[in-house]
């Protein structure tokens, strides 16, 4: 079970480099490969179609893969590794703006509060492991939350 649009749309993603890594799909037909990652990722929208983050993240990477699919001399074996490196690159995108949104929210917060703190805050979304790639965007905590 996954909760939080943002880790949908990881996990999804992820699970599409898992089963390209792992070589299902055409190994010879760009055309052929374009259209089982087309189809792979109707069917994580269609698992979770209010997933907003889902939807989002499957509509890049199906351009993502029609620019790939048009570049000259690019071969299903290079299609296939790009799409896995675009998906790892989700993974790690998450992370840099979740400790960026965490550290912005933080630094406001504290800024405001008569000597500094301590300060006690309770957070509703997106806060740690269950709904994001491990660090959660209410204030940058790797606990958990969502």
């Amino acid at each position: 079970q996954v909760r939080g649009a943002p880790a949908i749309a990881l996990v999804g993603c992820l699970s599409l480099a898992v089963e390209l890594a792992g070589g299902s799909g055409p190994t010879d037909d760009l055309g052929a490969l374009e259209e089982f990652v087309g189809q792979r990722l109707g069917v994580l929208q269609g698992a979770r179609p209010t997933a907003v983050n889902m939807a989002r993240e499957a509509e890049r990477l199906r351009a993502f893969v029609r620019r790939r699919v048009e570049t000259p001399g690019v071969t299903p074996q290079q299609l296939r590794e790009s799409i896995i490196e675009y998906i790892e690159g989700l993974l790690e995108k998450d992370r840099g703006d979740n400790r960026s949104i965490g550290e912005h929210g933080a630094r406001h917060i504290l800024e405001r509060v008569p000597g500094g703190g301590p300060v006690t805050l309770l957070t509703h979304c997106n806060t740690g492991t269950l709904a994001t790639a491990g660090y959660g965007t209410a204030l940058g905590t790797g606990g958990t939350g969502g």
